[in-house]
């Protein structure tokens, strides 16, 4: 076998130890992420994918929801199938049949290539939204929303957008992405935008939220050139909430690391009790010492953009109930002991 029907071979092998293991098209599959195993909501989310780069000319995985599980598809094996690995290198190395046990532990390491520097995204092809006609349904739901025209950029087709700018290691996984989408540009501290996530206007998208990144090393932190370290700063979910009050960051995943330099952090999850991830990563969150927001009953509504939304509040009136909502420390623990419907 060549090395590439060697990689299939392993890759099919996979099919029984992976949730939901498929084959989407040639040289792409698709199954339950076995690091953050997706969503909690749903059984039949599938957001991490066995790809061919062609760039590298590697078989390589990557989870679209953690971003934990990307690497070369030999490194993948080595991580989390060590036996798998042992047989794979078996076929790869020559003279296979005299190779000791022990010369496993001496196969030579797959390189992971190195960071880039990163020259930012342009995003001046994409269309504002004020653009758009009146009756356009993207603009209308960006309008109810009440998400800031000046913050997001509107795509007919994904597809096009990764063309566009050119994203050889995404084209596999989104060629016949054609919806249309919400394109939110997340920028550093240095006004460089190297990452942006498509939000699907459609409930019906298997991925509601795609984020790309121009190199892997780059933080899917959102509003990090909006925020004054020096004072405390909202850490919420998702971009749109974090658009809806002053100073915030949006994590973009419950499992994105924090900027640092910055002097106390405020986490405001969605208000929703029965998600065991949510809960889980509050309980973490008040164990570290940091304060952490569980709302009172009264407040019904699922995030802050909802609030706005459907609750008609003013930012001062969410402000307040954030500030009298604050818990951190044993105390948090207990509150969040009483909120948590698990």
């Amino acid at each position: 076998m060549n090395d590439l029907t060697i990689d299939i071979n392993f890759i099919g092998q996979l099919s029984s130890r992976l949730e939901q293991f498929t084959s989407v098209r040639k040289n792409v599959w698709v199954a339950r992420c076995p690091i953050c195993g997706d969503s909690k909501k749903s059984k039949f989310k599938k957001r991490f994918y066995i790809y061919f780069d062609p760039s590298s000319s590697n078989y390589c995985t990557k989870c679209h929801n953690c971003s934990e599980g990307t690497y070369i598809f030999p490194h993948f094996l080595k991580i989390h199938h060590p036996d798998l690995y042992k047989e794979y290198m078996v076929e790869k190395l020559p003279n296979k049949s005299t190779l000791k046990k022990d010369r496993f532990t001496h196969v030579k390491q797959v390189s992971i290539p190195k960071k880039v520097v990163c020259k930012g995204f342009d995003y001046s092809f994409l269309k504002r939204f004020d653009e758009l006609p009146e009756n356009h349904p993207a603009r209308i739901y960006v309008e109810y929303r009440k998400i800031p025209i000046d913050r997001v950029f509107y795509a007919d087709h994904f597809c096009d957008v990764i063309d566009t700018l050119d994203l050889d290691i995404y084209k596999m996984s989104y060629t016949h992405a054609k919806e249309p989408r919400m394109i939110i540009p997340f920028y550093r501290e240095d006004g460089l935008s190297t990452v942006f996530q498509a939000r699907a206007f459609s409930k019906k998208e298997a991925l509601r939220y795609i984020t790309i990144k121009e190199d892997e090393g780059e933080s899917k932190v959102y509003g990090l050139n909006t925020i004054d370290k020096e004072q405390p700063v909202w850490c919420v979910e998702g971009p749109i909430d974090s658009m809806m009050i002053p100073n915030c960051i949006a994590m973009s995943g419950i499992s994105t690391r924090l900027p640092r330099g910055v002097s106390e952090f405020r986490f405001v999850y969605d208000n929703e009790p029965r998600n065991a991830d949510i809960v889980k990563s509050m309980r973490k969150r008040l164990r570290s010492d940091h304060k952490v927001v569980i709302f009172p009953e009264r407040v019904t509504f699922n995030d802050i953009n909802d609030m706005i939304v459907k609750g008609e509040m003013s930012i001062d009136k969410i402000l307040d109930i954030l500030e009298q909502n604050l818990y951190s420390k044993d105390l948090g623990i207990l509150k969040l002991r009483e909120w948590s419907k698990l």
